[in-house]
């Protein structure tokens, strides 16, 4: 570990039925504390703005093509913003 790249850390952690109703009992944290608590939910909202940058990306892309390829073409895709 000293020498290398750190092995990434992935949660297992998952919200119960029954952690959701302990939670709501102690007014001082709640659900979504402790949601945003946990290692993937935290890594999920890390890769959230590449993902987003992707979308737009790919949606941006798909549009020129359709400029490209003339009416009726990809009609089945769907109307992009």
């Amino acid at each position: 570990m000293l020498l290398g790249q750190p092995t990434k850390l992935q949660s297992q952690f998952r919200l119960t039925y029954n952690m959701t109703l302990n939670l709501l009992r102690v007014e001082a944290l709640k659900v979504e504390e402790m949601i945003k608590r946990s290692f993937s939910e935290n890594a999920s909202q890390k890769m959230l703005p590449d993902q987003q940058n992707k979308v737009k990306d790919i949606e941006r892309q798909l549009n020129q093509l359709a400029k490209v390829a003339g009416p009726g073409v990809g009609s089945g895709v769907g109307a992009l913003p």
